[in-house]
């Protein structure tokens, strides 16, 4: 039945359970639903209530309506009234009209305000909450933390990947492997290395003015070049 609460609302559970066992109570009724919520979420009741004498006010406002009877052990399973049971549907209900996945706080305190004949909904109606200005004022949350949202998205975007760190350590490592000299003799477009035909290698040899050094170098290279029938040309190899 819980599955979708988050931690607080479940928590929000938790110590309606023990209000009610130190009222006494056979059920878990709304008004142990609300010190649930005051008790668990400061920051949503400091919220909407405005002050701390508020937040006092209800309890002494409970206390004040509820008949004094023997506390009940912690350990029983206390079950919830009919009008608490509506509360929690009301408050899916709410989660699913935000588009939310999870039941949180903010939706028991709206379930709270929709079951509006319960003690609890007219506590909360004499401290001026209404259900429409508390949906306004979440969907009004929702839609601004979606807006700050969205550019912390932008910033993650393939469009601005060439302008991060990393992006431009791996262009500066491009530039740097670029730039060191090639003392492999080898290309760095071909593992294979450069072709070479005997016509180009004749240039070589016919070159001006010829001497010696140029003799030798050719027969030096020939001697490198084996000669490939398949592609009839030569290669470069290395010994």
């Amino acid at each position: 039945m819980f599955e979708r609460y988050t931690e607080k609302a479940r928590r929000v559970i938790f110590f309606a359970r023990y209000e009610a066992s130190q009222f006494g109570s056979p059920y878990i009724e709304t008004e142990h639903l609300l010190l649930g919520v005051l008790r668990e979420d400061k920051a949503l009741t400091n919220r909407f209530l405005r002050s701390h004498a508020a937040i006092e006010s209800i309890r002494k406002q409970i206390e004040g309506r509820t008949p004094v009877r023997e506390k009940v052990s912690t350990s029983v399973d206390l079950p919830l009234s009919q009008e608490c049971k509506r509360v929690l549907a009301f408050a899916a209900e709410e989660a699913e009209r935000l588009s939310h996945k999870h039941i949180g706080t903010e939706h028991l305190l709206l379930g709270l305000l929709r079951e509006d004949k319960s003690f609890a909904a007219e506590i909360l109606h004499e401290r001026g909450l209404r259900l429409s200005a508390l949906r306004e004022e979440l969907t009004r949350a929702q839609n601004e933390k979606a807006a700050t949202s969205r550019p912390k998205e932008a910033s993650l975007s393939p469009n601005s990947a060439a302008t991060s760190p990393s992006a431009q350590w791996r262009t500066n490592s491009t530039l740097w492997s670029d730039a060191k000299p090639n003392l492999s003799g080898r290309s760095r477009s071909s593992a294979a290395g450069p072709r070479i035909t005997p016509s180009s290698l004749g240039s070589l040899v016919s070159a001006r003015p010829p001497s010696w050094k140029v003799w030798r170098n050719a027969l030096r290279m020939a001697m490198c070049l084996p000669f490939s029938p398949t592609s009839g040309s030569w290669r470069w190899t290395f010994l």
